[in-house]
């Protein structure tokens, strides 16, 4: 009898680190969906419904390290706040195969979008 099951994907997510894809399985992309959730929940202005980009770039002045985007609009994001998605992200990102040592020279992109 198998006794794994297969896991069901909540979000259409993509991690994009230094222009490369990077592919995980579908508990880390959950997880990651689930963590990026908790931010766009507690932030105003979040369009609903749109596929939301999170850009992180860490070498970039301290006001423009983290970005919200969508389709239609810019997220406005205190800097403390840009810092505080920063590290989450980049601690969660650190600790997955394929990612480079150093991520405090790398570009971060998270795609996401609900299912």
């Amino acid at each position: 009898m198998d006794t794994k099951k297969k896991q069901i994907l909540k979000y259409k997510l993509k991690l994009i680190v230094n222009q490369h894809r990077i592919g995980t399985k579908p508990y880390i992309l959950n997880t990651l969906g689930n963590i990026c959730q908790g931010f766009l929940s507690e932030l105003k202005d979040v369009p609903k419904n749109e596929k939301i980009s999170f850009l992180i770039v860490p070498n970039s002045k301290d006001d423009e390290r983290v970005k919200i985007v969508s389709p239609s609009k810019t997220v406005p994001i205190q800097t403390y706040v840009q810092e505080l998605i920063m590290k989450t992200l980049l601690g969660f990102v650190s600790t997955l195969q394929g990612i480079p040592e150093n991520l405090e020279n790398s570009e971060i992109e998270i795609i996401i979008e609900n299912k």
